[in-house]
């Protein structure tokens, strides 16, 4: 691996490989050239100004498991009871690659990356893996990466397992092997590749004991870039300043296990740079072909993941997200060293999500009936329209129907002298629960509907249905515009 300051440098030293395996751009952190140089090279490249380091392209490993009680224990069933799922979220899976058809992840699978193709060992040799049916490049042929995919993002279907985010959308990014083991540079590309995919969080049970700047620099890239970045600490324990690379770089949650009676795990590694303890003993979870219990940091990682996942879904960033699953963590009486700052708590960490009293967004539609999704579950949600344009000289109305709990339907509706067909146009729309909120600017929002008899408005048009829509939003003499979801302090129903 050569890290470089500049492109000339990057351009050099892939002229001076015998093969170039990757060509990676950490912006502002540097670029790196993976592959295989002649030691004349590496020694010439080594002493140019605009190089910042020569290592070699190690291998690292996913993290062991010896051969599931987490989802109950860090209370996300009860955030899923609430409606927050992690619809929108996606999440990467950086491992051995997730089976591409098993029944509790195939509806989430999203796009995903093979660094090493399914079939195939870490040096290019063939190998068997696990017997799985690989129908994808970044098929898995270990297991490792489908328990971990399972953890995180399992669906709600009834059967099997469900996960901490059960409507997340999962990566498969396989930069390891059918037998567990990639090289730094695969690594590397994988989390370069998830931060330039606009993916919420790459997650990672896997490890080395050494430190690579290659590696520091692309989690440092994909942190900038709003990724929350997600690492198991190791299984070296019982030990202590032991946390493996890459937990232990600043821009990486390093995250350590807990068993069932909240005691920290035995073979969990231990350091000041822990952030957060997760289930990781004796956790069920899926495989190829079926389900498993395994034990490790790895099945830890990925519940931390998965509530980064709900967060993210409801417009958090990645050091926001960070932020709140730090704040929130349950003292269970571990150090600092062994459970950083406490047992991961879904519901802590979601607590402004669960109290949610609207969220607002903009779709473009027409004059037929398009259904909206919402992030929140809602007992009495009343919508508000505004149409973006006013259409000189056909004026137009966004019309609403079928306000649910989870979903309403809106369309384009022309005034009633004219033929109904329209354009398509951008809605703002603002979906608030009925009832006095209070806002935690102070600002009172008052939320209901009420019919209007058929005649003719203020505005001198007629409208074809009882119903008027409202198209601002109003507190006193101020009008108060949203943009993303917003939350109460205080509800009052």
């Amino acid at each position: 691996m050569v890290g470089t300051d500049t492109q000339a440098a990057a351009d050099e030293a892939a002229r001076q490989a015998r093969e170039v395996r990757h060509k990676l751009d950490f912006g502002d952190r540097g670029k790196a050239v993976a592959g295989r140089f002649p030691e004349q090279a590496r020694k010439g490249l080594a002493n140019r100004p605009d190089v910042r380091y020569v290592e070699p392209d190690a291998t690292f490993e996913a993290i062991g498991e010896s051969l599931p009680w987490g989802v109950d224990r860090v209370d996300a069933d009860t955030v899923h009871d609430g409606g927050t799922t992690g619809t929108g979220a996606d999440v990467a899976i950086i491992d051995t690659g997730i089976d591409s058809d098993h029944p509790d992840l195939v509806d989430n699978l999203g796009a995903g990356k093979a660094y090493v193709e399914a079939g195939t060992d870490y040096d290019g040799s063939s190998c068997s893996g696990n017997g799985n049916t690989t129908n994808e490049p970044w098929d898995d042929d270990n297991d490792h990466g489908t328990h971990c995919a399972g953890i995180a993002a399992g669906v709600a279907n009834d059967e099997g397992v469900v996960g901490v985010a059960p409507s997340a959308t999962l990566h498969a990014v396989k930069a390891l092997s059918c037998s567990g083991t990639g090289y730094l540079s695969d690594i590397a590309a994988g989390v370069e590749y998830t931060a330039n995919q606009g993916w919420d969080v790459a997650s990672m049970s896997l490890g080395s004991s050494a430190d690579y700047s290659t590696l520091r620099n692309a989690c440092q890239y994909a942190a900038d870039q709003g990724v929350l970045v997600v690492a198991a600490a190791g299984n070296d324990g019982p030990c202590s300043d032991c946390v493996s690379y890459p937990a232990t770089y600043d821009s990486v949650v390093a995250v350590s296990a807990t068993t069932s009676s909240d005691a920290l795990a035995s073979f969990s590694s231990t350091g000041p740079e822990i952030d957060i303890a997760a289930p990781g003993s004796s956790i069920l979870s899926s495989v190829p072909g079926g389900y498993a219990y395994f034990s490790g940091t790895s099945m830890a990682c990925p519940h931390v993941s998965g509530v980064g996942g709900l967060l993210m879904a409801n417009g958090y960033t990645g050091g926001e997200a960070r932020s709140a699953l730090q704040d929130s963590a349950e003292d269970i009486g571990l150090s600092g060293s062994d459970g950083g700052n406490g047992l991961l708590d879904a519901t802590a960490a979601t607590s402004d999500i669960q109290n949610m009293i609207g969220e607002a967004g903009t779709i473009s539609v027409d004059e037929n009936w398009t259904t909206v999704s919402l992030e929140g579950s809602y007992t009495d949600p009343v919508v508000v329209t505004s149409v973006g344009t006013f259409n000189d000289p056909d004026p137009v109305h966004a019309r609403v129907r079928n306000v649910g709990s989870g979903s309403f339907e809106v369309k384009l509706e022309e005034w009633a002298y004219q033929d109904g067909a329209h354009a398509t146009e951008s809605v703002a729309y603002v979906l608030i629960e009925a009832g006095e909120h209070s806002t935690a600017a102070g600002m009172k929002v008052l939320a209901g509907r009420g019919n209007r008899e058929r005649r003719r408005l203020d505005d001198g048009q007629l409208h074809s249905e009882l119903e008027r829509p409202v198209t601002r939003v109003h507190a006193g003499d101020v009008e108060q515009r949203f943009d993303g979801s917003f939350h109460a302090d205080h509800t009052n129903r």
